[in-house]
């Protein structure tokens, strides 16, 4: 239901839609956990050690990946598999959403990225686990971390942690919101 991956993956069949959302978030994760070389936290059930109940991590700006790094990762599949558009629209909005953010002026030395919670799991503590965890990772620890989001209810969960809503962008139908980190995680 997040309309920005409407946006990019426009299938009027739910199933393809779906596909096409948990190939991205597998490539996605591939690039987390072989090139950002960034922090990646991931929690799972106390019982049932398999069951990942969350997931995300923090891509710091020195350590973006390279366009290597994408291939490596099987970004080229996505054309043959989800058309070139739904590419070129992923790149548009990709584009504008860092670039509005260099146009701010906000000076960030990393960003929050793929947080999600299971469905099932959320409202019981594990998100905010998962988002203290991140934020406490020496690695980001004394670093201005800024995230995106585009749902609008996850607003007042990021202002638990302090953040603060710097802007919201309007692109192609859907809202994206900015928010920046605390002082105190800085």
């Amino acid at each position: 239901d997040n309309k920005a991956y409407i946006h990019v993956f426009q299938f009027s069949d739910s199933t393809k839609h779906l596909n096409s959302l948990k190939w991205l978030f597998s490539k996605r994760l591939r690039l987390l956990l072989t090139s950002f070389r960034g922090p990646f936290k991931i929690v799972y059930d106390f019982n049932e050690p398999t069951k990942v109940l969350a997931s995300g991590g923090c891509v710091l700006n020195s350590l973006k990946p390279t366009i290597g790094d994408m291939i490596q990762a099987g970004i080229l599949e996505w054309p043959y598999l989800w058309g070139f558009a739904s590419l070129w629209r992923a790149l548009v909005v990709d584009n504008e959403l860092h670039n509005k953010i260099k146009l701010s002026g906000i000076v960030y030395d990393g960003e929050l990225t793929m947080i999600g919670v299971r469905p099932d799991q959320q409202g019981k503590g594990v998100g905010s686990f998962l988002i203290l965890s991140l934020l406490n990772d020496s690695s980001i620890k004394g670093k201005s971390i800024c995230l995106q989001t585009q749902k609008e209810i996850n607003l007042s969960f990021y202002k638990k942690f302090e953040f603060t809503e710097l802007y919201r962008d309007e692109l192609h139908g859907f809202s994206s919101w900015t928010m920046a980190p605390p002082p105190l995680f800085n």
